[in-house]
């Protein structure tokens, strides 16, 4: 009894550390990279459990965020482009308007 006692003792907090603790950490980790920017993070998943279950819709998440980002970011630049489009027309426009008042003068 006392052996296989002190044989969980020490072989358990390995198995629980190689399980759990090591995958939440690197899940963390993932977290932590996203929330300062890294869409390209991507967490190892080791296991088929909750934690690696946690750890593929996390991946899906910033699979899907970084692609909603980098559409939103190209959208936002075609609109830029139109409005600079849109004001080099409304300068010109200017330009004609004020020579024809020259010209009327």
């Amino acid at each position: 009894v006392l052996l296989s006692t002190v044989f969980i003792l020490t072989i358990f907090p390995i198995f629980f550390r190689a399980t759990l603790l090591q995958p939440l950490d690197l899940l963390l980790q993932g977290v932590q990279a996203a929330n300062e920017g890294n869409l390209d993070i991507q967490v190892d998943v080791r296991y088929e459990d909750e934690v690696g279950f946690l750890a593929t819709s996390f991946n899906r998440m910033i699979h899907s965020l970084k692609f909603l980002t980098n559409d939103l970011q190209n959208h936002a630049m075609v609109k830029e482009r139109e409005v600079t489009e849109r004001t080099l027309d409304l300068i010109k426009m200017n330009q004609q308007l004020a020579t024809e008042n020259t010209e009327e003068k």
